[in-house]
């Protein structure tokens, strides 16, 4: 597994150029494998590492953007104390599959998403109490 701590110390302004740079590479080895009638799997095999940059890369651009915060309204997910998910996410009660996550307060919702995963390797923002969380169900 890739040593994402290395992304701790990069600029914003850095983590979306590596990121726009892998997302390029992807592109490049899909058409490769393309004109080389490679199978999915293929494709998948020869773009994992760079796949898995990118998800980490993801993961530290959204702990370091400056989020948009909404006061005031009413959402229909459900507001969680953030030590609360962090649980859940470890139990496996919430997965980056069954739901979607916004970092809040108690009155507030930012437009930074967090996912279970997150909390799993310890990508997780200070700057926020809560997560609004949309499940499935309700997003």
């Amino acid at each position: 597994m890739l040593d994402h701590t290395i992304y701790e110390t990069k600029s914003l302004k850095q983590l979306k150029s590596e990121y726009k740079k892998w997302e390029k590479e992807v592109e490049t080895m899909r058409k490769k494998c393309i004109d080389e009638s490679d199978t999915f799997d293929t494709f998948m095999e020869k773009t994992h590492d760079m796949k898995e940059k990118m998800f980490f890369i993801d993961k530290y651009i959204r702990k370091k953007e400056t989020p948009t915060v909404e006061f005031g309204k009413e959402w229909n997910g459900e507001l969680i104390e953030l030590v609360r998910f962090g649980s859940w996410c470890l139990q496996n009660s919430v997965t980056d599959t069954n739901g979607k996550g916004y970092y809040a307060t108690i009155t507030s919702k930012s437009d930074i998403e967090i996912k279970p995963t997150d909390v799993e390797f310890g990508i997780v923002r200070n700057d926020f109490t809560h997560v609004l969380w949309f499940g499935n169900n309700n997003s």
